[in-house]
């Protein structure tokens, strides 16, 4: 049975908003949980955004209609706890409160051009030593040289600079803060000093005064403004603790707390993490390392492109639903169409971080199938998960085991047994559908004494998808034609 207190979360991700309900034990309550879906706007020129006061108005109903549902514990909230995207960025100006640019996503390239400007002034072996990122247009360095570049007005010092996290808690609270776990996938961050980076900011001519206060998770704000504690009443006096990263929320939520446990997950993107203490890593070139907190680190890598190319390909086809092709998909044999495919739909990250990347398939013949597309694209995805994880070994015991999550491994199970075959290794799915809300609300549960420690949190598993000998070297044939079409394809671009 649930018990209180009771913990409500806010799961702001690329696709939707989602609000929740967890007991003391960090299990979801049934039946109490709202959902609002929204659309990233992707222009020609490599334009991915969300509108801020649309998230903020869909988060706050979601909250609503959660607190109006009957049977709702109210007075039995302890607190409110949250995630959200990483690396996001919407500038306000501080003397209206009013958002002056859409929140741009991750997934947004329009900057690539202020990377050479970028190399030119700062170190990157130096600053990805510091920050855990790189000179890529996700962070935001790239971000604010070009808008800096394009609107000089932006550099004045009432202008300032959040992520989605930060403006929502501006805008109910009138306070301006960022957790280490949203800055720490910023780039603008020193994560050894838990301090904004001097040497960045100096380089970018942004005054530490435009960005937020660094806080840890576990320090909250209490007191919505009026106009917010009118419609959230029930909420409106408890603690509300500043939003991590979702993909570290997903890592505790999914168990994957320590570095035995990996978490692989495909949502509309995909990345794959495993936690660890301080000290802070010596990462290799290629992957990053953000916090969970001030005394936790994820380190991994991502993937710009997951569950976003298959919904691609089949609205390319005409289809709003991919249900049908699944048997179709699971039944086709291992690298059997004769395609090589680069999935950069939406641009690279993890390893290559190629600011000009773009998707290309090779091997296309008349009778290629929409199904042979799709299948050479799940098998493309989970190529570049291993290209992460020969890089991710050092931090991993011999016995690692990957716990697969998000939506992309529920929906399409055939998925998991692809992973697994490519990697070589027993790929278990996490019987936890919400993870990254659950990892918000475990975290909050800490914070306030009622967990010791979310390490003593264990995976879920609802299946086990075990490789087959003779599909890995199948899959390592078509591994190695991978690579060799991205360094063709690379010289080109």
């Amino acid at each position: 049975m649930s018990k209180s207190p009771y913990i409500v979360t806010l799961d702001i991700g690329t696709s939707s908003v989602r609000a929740m309900l967890y007991d003391s034990a960090g299990e979801p309550v049934p039946g109490f949980s709202e959902v609002e879906q929204h659309r990233v706007i992707a222009t020609p020129d490599g334009g991915n955004e969300l509108e801020a006061d649309g998230i903020l108005e869909r988060s706050v109903r979601c909250l609503e209609r959660l607190c109006r549902r009957e049977d709702f514990p109210a007075g039995e909230v302890a607190g409110v706890a949250g995630c959200t995207f990483w690396h996001s960025l919407v500038v306000v100006d501080g003397d209206s409160g009013e958002p002056l640019t859409p929140v741009y996503l991750w997934g947004d390239t329009r900057s690539r051009e202020a990377i050479p400007l970028l190399r030119a002034k700062l170190d990157q072996d130096s600053f990805h030593a510091r920050t855990g990122c790189f000179f890529h247009t996700s962070y935001l360095p790239a971000k604010i040289a070009w808008l800096f570049e394009n609107n000089p007005e932006y550099k004045r010092s009432s202008v300032k600079l959040m992520s989605m996290a930060e403006y929502l808690f501006f805008k109910l609270f009138g306070q301006r803060v960022a957790s280490y776990s949203m800055a720490s996938g910023s780039g603008l961050m020193d994560q050894g000093r838990l301090a904004w980076d001097r040497e960045v900011l100096e380089a970018l001519s942004v005054d530490v005064d435009q960005l937020s206060l660094l806080v840890d998770k576990d320090e909250p704000i209490t007191g919505l403004l009026p106009d917010y504690a009118a419609r959230l009443p029930e909420l409106a006096n408890v603690p509300w603790f500043p939003p991590v990263g979702d993909g570290a929320a997903d890592n505790i939520g999914s168990g994957c707390n320590s570095p035995r446990d990996v978490a692989l997950m495909i949502g509309t993107s995909g990345a794959t993490r495993v936690v660890a203490t301080d000290p802070l890593p010596d990462a290799p070139d290629g992957i990053w390392f953000y916090r969970v907190d001030g005394k936790r680190y994820v380190v991994g890598g991502s993937l710009s492109n997951g569950g976003n190319v298959l919904q691609w390909l089949a609205q390319l086809v005409g289809k709003t639903s991919l249900e049908e092709y699944i048997p179709r998909l699971q039944e086709l044999a291992p690298d059997s169409h004769g395609l090589t495919v680069l999935p950069f739909l939406a641009g690279e990250r993890c390893p290559g971080w190629n600011p000009y990347a773009t998707g290309a398939v090779i091997g296309l013949r008349m009778h290629t199938s929409d199904v042979q597309i799709m299948r050479a694209a799940c098998e493309a995805v989970a190529y570049r998960f291993a290209l992460i994880h020969e890089l991710m070994k050092e931090f991993l015991p011999a016995d690692y085991r990957v716990i697969s999550t998000g939506g992309g491994l529920h929906r399409y199970p055939f998925w998991n047994q692809i992973i697994a075959d490519v990697l070589n290794r027993p790929v278990a799915l996490s019987d936890t559908r919400e993870a990254s809300s659950r990892g918000a609300a475990l975290l909050a549960l800490e914070s306030l004494g009622f967990l010791n420690d979310v390490s003593v949190v264990r995976p879920k598993v609802k299946e086990v998808y075990e490789p087959g000998a003779d599909n890995y070297r199948v899959y390592q044939a078509g591994l190695e034609r991978h690579r060799r079409f991205y360094d063709l394809v690379k010289s080109f671009v």
